[in-house]
């Protein structure tokens, strides 16, 4: 009995290393390489946005008519998913269109670091809603925002309005997680699923708006607008837009994959090691000297991160009883079963 648990444990474990390669690799290294390179051709973050979506759902549907379990979105009325996840697919689109402006004019490193400090945003929406932790978890986030302040104003490429932009990415990323974790709950559906949802609910909505003059939309270096169409085949449009698309797919399903087999605990450290690789295989890609300042903020940054994922972030005070409300763990994705209310539970036992 015992050789079989530890085989099964074995294999469990190679499926979470592979899994988790995988998740590194494609967004480390393909989405990181994809998306630059295409926003560096073309200039645009809203068609990088759009690619993105459309390629993604599309991918999700070929994958979901193939899969044996397909019948699972079909349990749920067309209409009941969409009225569930309309507002975290904004989100999601928000998100993304803004991380595209502040990869754009800000580049690599500021716009990851600036994202890793979710969890002060985290923090602050639990806040507002009533929910208080022990000191020591705010403690953490002091050395997170000071990184993310020595690593923006230092950085060679700072641009206020991508510095913005990031902001702006963070707190939607932040809403999205609280969101769509509540979507998948009340309706039951795996966070790849969720996210076919969310891909296709946000290309249906930004569909108008690619059939439109994309020239209105669109932003180049020297802020004036750039007609999609003038910058040509040559670039190498169809080719970056397809290889965008596929390593958003895979970034966000070996996401959800890799979250539901880890602990959230793991899963932050993880996605700490994770920007970290972001912004290395950036720099090197692409050419992007570090000052000083910049490496020490980013370490800094980090650290606290680190730092509060290590702590106990059991409420100690709670909203009112006519006002429930469910903390967010900071670094677990918005889909997924994972087992972070379990372990939750567990920690509060003990």
């Amino acid at each position: 009995m015992g050789e079989g648990r530890g085989a099964g444990s074995d294999v469990a474990s190679s499926e979470v290393a592979v899994i988790g390669v995988w998740w590194f690799a494609t967004s480390a290294v393909l989405s990181t390489y994809a998306n630059t390179a295409f926003l560096d051709a073309l200039a645009s973050p809203f068609w990088l946005t759009y690619v993105r979506f459309a390629g993604s759902a599309a991918l999700g549907h070929v994958a979901n008519a193939a899969d044996s379990s397909k019948a699972q979105l079909r349990t749920v009325d067309g209409g009941e998913l969409t009225r569930a996840f309309i507002v975290p697919a904004l989100l999601l689109l928000g998100a993304n269109y803004s991380n595209g402006v502040a990869l754009k004019l800000a580049g690599i490193t500021l716009t990851y670091v600036v994202k890793s400090a979710i969890p002060v945003a985290t923090v602050v929406v639990n806040k507002l809603e009533g929910v208080t932790f022990a000191p020591m978890v705010y403690a953490t986030l002091v050395p997170t925002v000071v990184g993310v302040m020595l690593a923006a104003w230092s950085d060679l490429d700072f641009s206020l309005t991508g510095f913005v932009a990031a902001l702006a990415s963070m707190s939607l990323q932040t809403m999205l997680n609280i969101k769509s974790k509540a979507a998948i709950s009340a309706t039951n559906v795996s966070g790849v699923k969720a996210q076919l949802v969310m891909a296709s609910i946000a290309t249906v909505v930004l569909s108008p708006f690619a059939l439109w003059d994309l020239s209105a939309l669109l932003i180049s270096a020297d802020g004036a607008p750039v007609a999609l169409i003038e910058q040509g085949v040559e670039k190498g449009a169809l080719t970056l837009s397809v290889v965008a698309a596929v390593a958003y797919h895979s970034e966000y399903v070996s996401n959800f994959l890799f979250a539901a087999r880890v602990s959230p605990l793991a899963f932050s450290v993880a996605d700490i090691c994770r920007r970290l690789c972001i912004i290395a295989v950036g720099s090197v890609l692409f050419n992007k000297p570090l000052t000083m300042l910049n490496k020490l903020g980013i370490v800094v940054c980090f650290a606290g991160v680190l730092w509060y994922t290590t702590m106990d972030k059991t409420p100690v005070a709670t909203a009112p009883k006519d006002k429930p409300s469910t903390p967010r763990l900071a670094g677990t994705p918005s889909g997924g079963k994972t087992r972070g209310s379990t372990s939750s539970r567990s920690s509060r036992r003990r």
